[in-house]
């Protein structure tokens, strides 16, 4: 399949995240980055994993186009696509929508492939 992933832009791990996980700024510094994508202040999606205090690669949350995400809990492809708790994606509606799935997720913590909208959360 070919995909389209937007070009990341790089901060720092305020602890370790795996790849496809939601990201937002701390409070106390905004160029750490937390595993939390749940809510309205969305960054983006994480590349790869890495170890705290390290560089991560993040997808803006802006730019649309095909990433993997963690799933939550099992989704099905088609469904559309929220935050949900710790930087993980659901299909149970709560807040905004933030893409479609394009493939399955069976368990917490699987990769699977979405569309992002590219919309605005803030």
């Amino acid at each position: 399949m070919h995909t389209f992933r937007p070009s990341p832009f790089t901060l720092t791990a305020a602890a370790a995240i795996g790849e496809g996980f939601g990201v937002k700024c701390t409070a106390s510094e905004a160029c750490n980055v937390t595993g939390d994508g749940e809510g309205t202040l969305l960054l983006g999606i994480t590349t790869d994993a890495v170890a705290s205090g390290s560089p991560v690669a993040i997808l803006d949350r802006k730019t649309p186009g095909l990433v993997q995400l963690r799933a939550h809990a099992g989704i099905a492809a088609a469904a559309p696509i929220y935050c949900a708790a710790a930087g993980r994606f659901d299909d149970a509606a709560s807040g905004e929508i933030v893409g479609i799935a394009v493939t399955a997720a069976t368990n917490q913590d699987d990769l699977f492939w979405a569309f992002l909208f590219g919309a605005s959360t803030d």
